[in-house]
């Protein structure tokens, strides 16, 4: 099985799905709780929520980060064996070294999981100003040229097509996400229980 993290807030639960702003996400909650969290296997019985992204973006943004932080070379190996990006599980003694495959589907981090609510990821920034009242200035980026090597390389390798079978499910989960009445909208305003700081207010006037 796959090894996931959830993060265990006073009110509410955030399950981590790598390439998802999951930075964006630990930046804020070290702001607004210190150490009032803790980073756990399973939920509690809070609210549960996640952030999801177009899977497409994901996958290229995936690939580049784990070729640039892996110093990544061998472009004919990679990509004559692209079945293997998208596979898992994720082992224990792997993921706890930080060697995790950021191009596994977001479906399988979701599996079996019982998620209240999405936050797709471009809408982050206003969810956490309503929710926290503050944003954050913490990014995971890939340098551009990574991620331009990546997409040429694709499109040079006449790949499109069977990355796109390879991510099948992801889109379909994704549309089904988008289009299901669990997707945060910035009308739901705050849904984490969380009392906004007053300073955080302030400063939003």
């Amino acid at each position: 099985m796959i090894e996931r993290e959830w993060c265990v807030c006073p009110t509410h639960n955030y399950l981590v799905i790598q390439k998802c702003g999951n930075s964006y996400v630990r930046d804020i909650f070290k702001k607004f709780y210190g150490d009032d969290f803790f980073i756990a296997k399973e939920a509690n019985r809070n609210l549960r929520w996640t952030v999801v992204r177009n899977p497409r973006e994901r996958f290229i943004s995936g690939l580049a980060y784990d070729i640039w932080k892996n110093n990544y070379k061998n472009y004919d190996s990679l990509f004559s064996n692209i079945d293997k990006i998208v596979q898992y599980p994720v082992s224990s003694t792997f993921y706890n070294m930080g060697r995790v495959k950021h191009t596994i589907l977001q479906s399988a981090y979701l599996v079996l999981q019982n998620v209240d609510v999405f936050v797709e990821i471009k809408d982050l920034t206003e969810f956490c100003l309503l929710n926290f009242g503050m944003t954050s200035d913490v990014t995971n980026s890939v340098p551009d040229e990574y991620t331009l090597r990546v997409k040429t390389e694709i499109t040079d390798r006449n790949l499109q097509q069977r990355i796109d079978d390879l991510i099948s499910n992801d889109v379909y989960l994704y549309n089904q996400i988008m289009n299901s009445d669990r997707l945060w909208c910035w009308q739901n305003g705050n849904i984490l229980g969380t009392q906004l700081k007053q300073q955080g207010n302030e400063g939003e006037k």
